[in-house]
């Protein structure tokens, strides 16, 4: 069987049988987003999901969390366009994994916080286990929720509990997400990758010219339900020079830095 695998600083990903396996690979820091991981994971979906023979992207995370939240000791020390320049980078990655024409599953253990749980939204189906952690700590960390997730989480569990989610950073498992529909199902973790695999390899198998047209009319009426937002990033922007968020942003992360081994936002 043909396979083309990238081993990139850290993403690991393949295309094998119509599937593009992409693994953010930073287990150490929860898969926390930076600037490399970025670049590597624009790469992996750019050289692997616009293949005609790719059909579904099977985003994951190695160790035991999907994605923590971005790594904010990138921009802890950066100048204001440093930060503008991040934010930016961050926000045409996303979208370029949102365009891309394959069906995104996300499969999600651990940890989806911030700009984590931001990726997992642009996927159509996400498998969670049960105490996976859902959570918009920005907040409590002195920013925004940006990069368009307040539209995204809204159109999935609607504005009562979106507003919970993000005024009141609040948390919520596997269990909860399913039932508040941001989830499409929660797997015992000794299962999961095994069920995500086997939805993969079924969606490879259908016709392509038919989940695109699904595709672009699921999208359709995504964008039908809740409408895609304006840009947020200059709110993003303005709260990492507001003194006052940036010394809610400084208290925050000395409260939790004796308990964690990355400076993320959760």
């Amino acid at each position: 069987m043909n396979s083309t695998t990238l081993s990139l600083e850290t993403v690991e990903a393949r295309l094998e049988a119509g599937i593009v396996y992409v693994t953010l690979n930073r287990p150490d820091k929860r898969n926390a987003v930076n600037a490399q991981l970025l670049r590597d994971l624009v790469q992996a979906v750019q050289e692997l999901a616009y293949r005609p023979e790719a059909r579904v992207l099977w985003l994951s995370g190695a160790g035991p969390s999907f994605c923590a939240g971005y790594d904010v000791s990138q921009t802890a020390n950066a100048d204001t366009r440093s930060q503008w320049i991040a934010s930016e980078e961050m926000a045409k990655a996303f979208a370029q994994i949102e365009a891309a024409p394959v069906v995104r599953i996300a499969q999600v253990q651990g940890h989806a916080a911030g700009a984590g749980l931001v990726l997992a939204t642009l996927c159509e189906l996400r498998y969670a286990t049960p105490d996976a952690v859902f959570a918009v700590p920005e907040l409590d960390f002195g920013i925004p929720f940006s990069m368009g997730g307040m539209n995204s989480l809204t159109r999935y569990i609607g504005v009562t509990r979106t507003a919970d989610m993000v005024l009141n950073a609040r948390r919520i498992t596997g269990a909860q997400a399913l039932a508040y529909g941001l989830v499409t199902d929660v797997v015992a973790p000794e299962e999961l990758a095994a069920h995500v695999q086997a939805i993969a390899e079924k969606l490879a198998r259908r016709p392509s010219v038919l989940m695109m047209n699904t595709q672009v009319s699921l999208r359709e009426a995504a964008l039908a339900h809740t409408p895609e937002g304006k840009n947020d990033l200059a709110a993003l922007f303005l709260s990492r020079q507001d003194p006052a968020c940036q010394e809610v942003s400084a208290q925050y992360a000395q409260q939790f830095r004796p308990k964690m081994k990355s400076q993320t936002p959760f």
